[in-house]
């Protein structure tokens, strides 16, 4: 890994970090997710990148995708 790719990780909790990694993967491999599901879980990337948000607790990509639909009109 080059040291620009490393360099959104300064600052952020594990579980941030986690959830980037794991999202970013889901992004790269997973089809089950609607363009506009797709377009809310980049955006969350970016604010945890940017330390806009920041995660305390664990959470996975399945969980986030299911409280979206469950709790997105």
């Amino acid at each position: 890994m080059s040291g620009h790719d490393t360099v959104w990780h300064v600052g952020k909790t594990a579980a941030s970090i986690q959830f980037i990694n794991a999202a970013e993967a889901a992004l790269a491999t997973e089809n089950d997710m609607n363009a506009a599901e797709q377009y809310q879980l980049k955006s969350r990337i970016e604010m945890l990148k940017d330390g806009t948000m920041s995660l305390l607790e664990e959470e996975t990509v399945d969980e986030w995708l299911e409280q979206l639909r469950h709790h997105h009109p």
